[in-house]
């Protein structure tokens, strides 16, 4: 006589053992912590400012995007300045900082039409066409850097060739740093540009075309 309850019987104690691990496996899922789908996009921040300046003459960031802070897509222009006047004059200064999604990046750029600098002891500096740019992505950062003309004094410096990152000229008791990039500390990656950065240290300082541009959340 052929006899079924072996068979039977090792079927069900299979599937019963199959749901059990089914339900440790629903319940291991259940009590890992859920993190919110948004902590995965980038987020994506910048500041872009057309001049500053500290020292025997102050000057708050004109015009200042303020700082930028997104994880979509924007764009942040204050009006352009039209002009500035005294020790320190330019015109058509501009900033604008531009993120955008998929893939996430933020872009800065800054701009002034022309600057001229007159300060007492100092030989009167002149400047063409200023503009920089910074552009951050998961990927890194890159920023760029273009000067129509510099004169300090009656002394034309050479700008044929674009001035590589963070290029020192010294003329008479003169710092300039043209192109000037510094990482952004605390993010996955990121770039400040300036233009221009005149220092006369104890006295004066001043940045034209500021553009920084920072990712986090990568």
């Amino acid at each position: 006589m052929t006899r079924g309850t072996s068979g039977g019987g090792l079927f069900p104690r299979r599937l019963l053992t199959l749901i059990a691990v089914a339900g440790l496996v629903v319940a291991a899922i259940a009590m890992t912590p859920a993190r919110p789908a948004f902590a995965w996009w980038p987020h994506m921040t910048g500041r872009a400012y057309g001049i500053a300046a500290s020292g025997l003459v102050n000057i708050a960031p004109t015009p200042d995007t303020g700082p930028v802070g997104t994880s979509s897509a924007t764009t942040v222009a204050p009006p352009c300045v039209v002009s500035i006047s005294g020790a320190v004059s330019a015109h058509s200064l501009c900033a604008r900082v531009v993120t955008s999604v998929n893939p996430g990046t933020s872009t800065a750029t800054a701009s002034i039409q022309d600057a001229t600098i007159r300060m007492l002891g100092l030989p009167v500096i002149t400047l063409g066409l200023i503009q920089s740019g910074s552009r951050t992505t998961c990927a890194g950062s890159a920023g760029r850097t273009s000067i129509a003309s510099l004169a300090v004094g009656h002394h034309v410096i050479d700008l044929s060739v674009a001035p590589g990152p963070n290029t020192v000229v010294s003329v008479l008791g003169v710092t300039l740093v043209l192109n000037e990039q510094r990482p952004v500390p605390n993010a996955d990656h990121g770039l400040t540009v300036n233009a221009v950065h005149l220092i006369v240290p104890g006295l004066f300082d001043v940045v034209l075309a500021s553009a920084t541009s920072d990712i986090h959340n990568c």
